[in-house]
């Protein structure tokens, strides 16, 4: 026996008036009457119980003359006793059930070797690990010919009218396996005025931002288009400069309104561009000097806005001084 219930509470409450050496003398004698699952012999009690002095010999005699009974078969415990019966009843429990599953798993093995057999002889072959819910709709499907099957309930011999049984059973045919057609995606709808390049440029917008371009889609683009005042053309083309998905009026016309006479710019200068010039007027400002783009030649105007761009901390640090 690899186990036995020790209940604390019971055990504290028994053991209570005995000494260290009694209570270590107890629980050993416990572990050697649940190791041998019998009643102790009486001429080895003392070597089981590892007593080799004189105090511990008398510690073992004590608990086995409180707790234990001297019978013909050795020293024998009641509670130790009730213990390995209960046991016994459930390892006798437990070795019936495992005999149930043995022979339960044997008939599945060989249910289902014999529905392999019988689709077999109708030129079916499933996979060999098809579930048995397949397999038997397999075998209710195909394996119904009475010459192949063993006897059924479907099978049985049936009254003979003529030279047909009754309930004749016609021979299986296989079902084809159904050939699955590719759905065909529907064509995205077109603006015919719009440049196929350019048309593609906005489908990708529209793509990346997960927007499918839909005629609901174009006829909100014509309607701000002509609210705009610019052609379908002239309204993809921002989308396509800007990023949108979708044409608005109001936006529109906010980047391309005309700026102050001050700053001379274009009307149709873009955040980037805008950004820019700001730039160009903040440096200006900090340097006291005309930006470089507008009298350098291409070639040198790289390395003149990298020395512009050293010098601009130290004009900072004078303009906070």
């Amino acid at each position: 026996m690899n186990y036995y219930p020790f209940h604390i509470g019971d055990y504290a409450s028994a053991t209570r008036h005995l000494s260290w050496d009694e209570d270590a003398a107890y629980r050993r004698l416990l572990d050697v009457y649940y190791t041998l699952e019998k009643p102790i012999p009486e001429e080895k009690v003392l070597r089981l119980a590892m007593a080799v002095t004189k105090m511990q010999r008398e510690a073992v005699n004590t608990v086995l003359q409180e707790f234990f009974t001297l019978t013909a078969q050795g020293w024998t415990s009641e509670r130790c006793e009730q213990e390995l019966d209960a046991m016994r009843i459930k390892q006798a429990a437990q070795e019936e059930k495992d005999r149930h599953e043995t022979d339960r798993m044997r008939r599945h093995r060989e249910r289902r070797s014999s529905m392999f057999d019988a689709l077999r002889l109708v030129g079916i072959v499933p996979a060999w690990d098809v579930p048995m819910k397949e397999l038997q709709r397999l075998s209710d499907t195909y394996s119904n010919a009475p010459a192949t099957l063993p006897e059924t309930h479907l099978q049985r011999e049936q009254v003979i009218s003529g030279d047909e049984p009754a309930t004749a059973i016609p021979t299986p045919t296989p079902t084809p396996t159904p050939v699955l057609k590719e759905k065909k995606s529907a064509s995205a709808p077109t603006i015919p005025e719009i440049p196929e390049s350019l048309m593609a440029d906005f489908q990708k917008i529209r793509r990346s931002k997960k927007a499918p371009l839909t005629d609901t889609a174009i006829n909100g683009l014509r309607r701000e288009a002509e609210k705009a005042g610019v052609t379908m053309t002239e309204a993809i083309t921002a989308c396509c400069e800007f990023g949108w998905q979708g044409f608005n009026a109001d936006w529109y016309a906010e980047r391309t309104a005309s700026k102050t006479a001050t700053t001379g710019s274009p009307p149709t200068e873009s955040f980037s561009e805008r950004d820019a010039r700001a730039k160009r007027e903040a440096w200006e400002v900090m340097t006291n000097r005309k930006w470089p783009e507008q009298d350098l030649p291409q070639s040198a105007r790289s390395s003149a806005i990298d020395a512009a761009a050293f010098e601009l901390p130290n004009n900072i640090r004078r303009l906070a001084q």
